[in-house]
């Protein structure tokens, strides 16, 4: 409705304003730098990703779907340090 909408308008500022200067910051990147070291950066974002979701979830319960058990979590390490070494090749 239109009232929560208002009331909670903030947030939905603050993840525009965030939108738009992740957006502005990715082309600046790509502006200064070559292509192929602004997207090997940016695949590091997943990791990201699980760390605020470990940080997180138990204080924001319903806002996060990530699984956080023990076997995904050392799934997705495993695929993070793949990743890394991927990104340390396409850097070195």
């Amino acid at each position: 409705t239109w009232r929560k909408f208002l009331k909670n308008s903030h947030i939905f500022i603050a993840e525009e304003l965030t939108t738009f200067l992740g957006i502005a910051g990715g082309t600046y990147a790509v502006s200064v730098a070559p292509v192929t070291v602004v997207k090997s950066i940016n695949s590091t974002e997943p990791a990201f990703v699980l760390l605020y979701a470990l940080l997180f979830s138990k204080s924001f319960k319903n806002l996060f779907k990530e699984k956080i058990d023990r076997r995904s979590i050392i799934n997705k390490l495993a695929l993070f340090v793949i990743l890394g070494i991927g990104v340390f090749l396409v850097l070195k």
